[in-house]
C-alpha cells in the first residue's frame, strides 16, 4: 500500500540522498553552494569588483618588487618561502580574476 502523502522527514532524507548521488558525478551542484553568478548576488557584490582588482594588482606589484630578493630568502629561510610566494601570486591573480568577473557582470 502506497501512502498518499510522504512524511516531511522522509522526503528531506530522499532529497538529500538524491543530491549527494547527483553531485558525485559532478553534473549537478547543490543549491547551497555560493556562486557569484547566482541571480541577485552580482548586484550585491558589484561594488567590490574594482577594489578587488586594485588589491590584486597591488599584491602582484609587491611580488614583482620582492622577486630579486627571493633567492636569498630561500637560502636563508628554506623552501617554504617559495611555497608562500607561489600562494601569494595565486591569491593576487584570484583577486584580480574575481574582481574582473564581478565588475563586468550584467547589472
Amino acid at each position: 500500500m502506497i501512502p498518499d502523502r510522504i512524511p516531511i522527514t522522509a522526503s528531506r532524507r530522499t532529497a538529500g540522498a538524491r543530491a549527494r548521488r547527483q553531485t558525485r558525478g559532478g553534473t549537478v551542484k547543490p543549491d547551497n553552494i555560493a556562486s557569484i553568478r547566482q541571480p541577485g548576488r552580482d548586484t550585491e557584490l558589484a561594488p567590490l569588483g574594482i577594489p578587488a582588482i586594485v588589491v590584486g594588482i597591488g599584491m602582484l606589484v609587491a611580488c614583482l618588487a620582492t622577486l630579486p630578493r627571493l633567492h636569498s630568502w630561500i637560502e636563508s629561510y628554506g623552501s617554504m618561502v617559495s611555497v608562500a610566494f607561489v600562494v601569494l601570486v595565486v591569491l593576487a591573480a584570484g583577486f584580480c580574476r574575481w574582481g574582473w568577473i564581478v565588475a563586468r557582470s550584467p547589472k
